[in-house]
């Protein structure tokens, strides 16, 4: 013990005789693994970046292990479509690279197995034909082994059978239209129609299958994307993600692109020229280059409302303006991406603003708006809500963020995202329902709730679903247990 009366001699009395040299040296030390304590370094230590399907390392150093299993696919998994019998799974695999069909199968034993249906391969032209060239996002099952494809710049949607090793396509490039880029599909197996979309021509093509025709075209608006039909099959919904409706200059031709064409941009956007066109100068001389008109039309950013009632008839019923248009607080307008239809609701994606929109069926008006936001970054934007599965046991609603490779669970009766970030793959874009979740035991919301209900994120979601650090593996399906 010290006695403060000690002198300061060459010992102090401390817990025996300690000499004082000793002393210090213990202080110093002491110092030394405070500092140690309080070093930080990344969770990887000093291992170098890695991919692999149990956990990477990010460059960082941090390490990442998704939720669920993962499996392989081809690059860029764009598609995604679950079996009739949920013993299969397809994703249209758009690239970069080769484009490719991947079918995973559930066998007996219980184990997933994975099969690659490439496009421009040699097994892919001896199996499905030469002009085979590539593929996009829509997809839509006939049975357990073929599904219909859309093959996007080909302009054709095809029947692929992974067991009898055939293809059977049909071209959009029929009648007045032409350039045709096949996307989304919808498929109405009772009446044999499947509904096309056509990006490039902006329509919907009506197909009958019995004879491979298109019995149909519905100018739908501006870049049509998604596509669903309705539990009845009398609607068909489309999601338009475009803003502006662009026209060829006047006079130019593709053999002489330098001497007709413009060579610098015609106008800037936002601007007068931009709605109203300019007079501007080619190699030629002088055109009038139209301009694009308002961003805010009805055919832009909105959902279109088809009647299907007959297929060979279809006609647009009304057009849907969801999310935040073209302004001050909307730099791109709302982009609706995904459409989810149930017996009452009609569920959309608003990539651009970061939101759902529900819309009564009925009124074609639209009930409410679900934000997604980020706890503390709830000013920004760049979740990308897109895919969407919608469970009606639980009534929640799943949604693909692109932005932050994960998906929220949106309970719409709060108007709540209950879990805005399960970790699940890079730039998720689809996900599908395959087996039963639990059902829900909360009550149905009043209305002063549902007034009164505000972001919400339960602290046993964060503590196993934290927003950052995640980035998962790279073009692979994911399964996350229920």
């Amino acid at each position: 013990m010290y006695h403060p009366s000690a002198k300061f001699t060459h010992y102090l009395r401390y817990d025996g005789e300690v000499p004082a040299t000793g002393r210090q040296l213990l202080a110093l030390l002491t110092f030394c693994i405070s500092l140690t304590a309080q070093t930080f370094s990344a969770p990887a230590g000093i291992r170098p970046a890695l991919r692999k399907p149990a956990g990477s390392i990010l460059p960082g150093g941090r390490i990442i292990a998704p939720l669920g299993d993962q499996y392989a696919t081809g690059a860029g998994p764009f598609g995604l479509l679950v079996g009739p019998s949920a013993r299969t799974v397809v994703t249209s695999n758009g690239g970069p690279g080769p484009n490719s069909l991947t079918v995973l199968d559930h066998d007996r034993s219980g184990r997933w197995t994975a099969q690659q249906l490439v496009a421009r391969s040699t097994e892919g032209q001896e199996a499905f034909g030469s002009d085979w060239r590539g593929l996009f996002m829509g997809l839509a099952y006939v049975n357990d082994h073929a599904v219909w494809a859309s093959e996007g710049n080909s302009g054709r949607v095809s029947l692929f059978d992974w067991v009898a090793a055939r293809r059977r396509a049909i071209d959009l490039n029929q009648g007045d239209y032409k350039d045709s880029y096949t996307g989304d599909l919808a498929l109405d197996a009772e009446r044999n129609v499947l509904y096309v979309v056509d990006q490039a021509n902006f329509r919907v093509a009506v197909v009958d299958l019995r004879t491979r025709a298109v019995i149909a075209s519905v100018r739908v608006g501006r870049l049509p994307f998604a596509v669903a039909l309705s539990p009845d099959r009398k609607k068909l919904y489309v999601t338009n993600v475009g803003m502006f409706e662009y026209r060829l200059i006047p006079g130019a031709d593709p053999a002489q692109p330098r001497a007709t064409g413009l060579p610098f941009p015609a106008f800037g956007f936002p601007s007068s020229d931009a709605v109203s066109g300019a007079e501007r100068r080619t190699e030629k001389g002088l055109v009038q280059v139209p301009g694009l008109g308002d961003p805010n039309v009805r055919e832009s950013n909105s959902l279109c409302v088809v009647d299907v009632s007959n297929p060979a008839a279809a006609k647009v019923e009304a057009f849907i303006r969801t999310g935040v248009p073209f302004g001050q607080s909307s730099d791109g307008g709302s982009s609706p991406s995904g459409v989810v239809v149930t017996a009452d609701r009609v569920f959309v994606s608003n990539s651009g603003n970061d939101s759902i929109t529900v819309i009564d069926p009925r009124s074609n008006r639209a009930m409410a708006e679900i934000p997604i936001r980020i706890p503390g970054l709830e000013t920004l934007r760049g979740v990308l809500p897109i895919g969407m599965a919608y469970h009606e046991k639980t009534g929640w609603l799943l949604v693909a963020e692109a932005g932050i490779n994960a998906i929220a669970v949106i309970d719409p009766r709060w108007g709540t995202c209950r879990w805005a970030g399960f970790r699940r793959a890079w730039r998720s874009m689809a996900t599908r329902f395959s087996w039963p979740m639990p059902r829900a035991t909360a009550p149905a919301p009043t209305a002063t709730a549902v007034r009164k209900a505000r972001f919400s994120r339960p602290a046993s979601a964060r503590a196993r679903c934290p927003f950052f650090p995640f980035r998962p593996r790279a073009n692979c399906l994911k399964t996350l247990p229920s």
